[in-house]
């Protein structure tokens, strides 16, 4: 909420953290009841105020949201583009980071222009 300027006159904002856990362990299924280990955990790491209260809590678990690439990918990604272009002029690899959707849709409106 700080960075998107999401804070309302109160002072009150939200944060949303993402925690890694495997489904099906522990943690997976009680994650419900983590809230308070993960306010803890923000404070620790100075996300938020020491003295910052939390409000509310909501947590889902979502099996996957979004995976990094790994060590090495650019390189071969910029490899591969390079056999690519050697076939074809029409075929436009777009870089994957950051995914969002918004970026696919305005990619996709300058392929005409990025094909010739």
């Amino acid at each position: 909420g700080l960075f998107s300027n999401q804070v309302k006159e109160d002072g009150t904002s939200f944060l949303t953290c993402e925690c890694p856990i495997r489904p099906g362990s522990d943690l997976w299924d009680k994650a419900e009841t983590l809230g308070a280990d993960i306010w803890a955990e923000c404070k620790s790491l100075g996300v938020v105020k020491p003295d910052s209260e939390l409000l509310d809590c909501d947590i889902l678990r979502i099996p996957v949201t979004f995976k990094l690439p790994k060590v090495g990918y650019f390189e071969k990604i910029e490899e591969f583009r390079g056999e690519v272009a050697k076939r074809s002029k029409r075929v436009l690899l777009r870089n994957v980071v950051p995914f969002f959707r918004r970026d696919v849709y305005l990619d996709s409106l300058n392929l005409p222009h990025q094909l010739g």
